[in-house]
């Protein structure tokens, strides 16, 4: 009887070990997508007369400062894709990766540690 309970006890360790590493893994895999060296030339190319970000030596006065923003990955695609104010909507202008790649370049220059 001592046996099984060892090996229940094991089966049990195990299954928590699974679980939390089953958590755990898709957490650190999941990255953004997109590839910020060719975000950056996107940006200077498209966003940088209205944004500051000083990563690409932008000083536009139209659009925030994306230094002081520090937007999220996320905020980045959906205000690059759908626009708002005086942003006009880049869905038609860029590709989904090329706003992936615009993301990807401000997020890792605001997001430096």
């Amino acid at each position: 009887m001592l046996h099984t309970k060892g090996v229940r006890r094991v089966g049990i360790v195990l299954a928590g070990a699974s679980l939390a590493l089953a958590v755990a893994v898709p957490a650190l895999a999941v990255t953004s997508p997109g590839n910020a060296k060719k975000g950056k030339a996107v940006f200077v190319t498209n966003c940088s007369t209205c944004h500051t970000l000083k990563a690409a030596n932008a000083r536009g006065t139209i659009g925030p400062s994306l230094d002081q923003k520090r937007p999220s990955y996320a905020k980045v695609i959906l205000r690059a894709t759908n626009g708002k104010g005086a942003m006009p909507p880049y869905k038609a202008i860029l590709s989904k990766t090329q706003i992936q790649d615009v993301a990807a370049f401000v997020f890792a220059s605001t997001h430096k540690k």
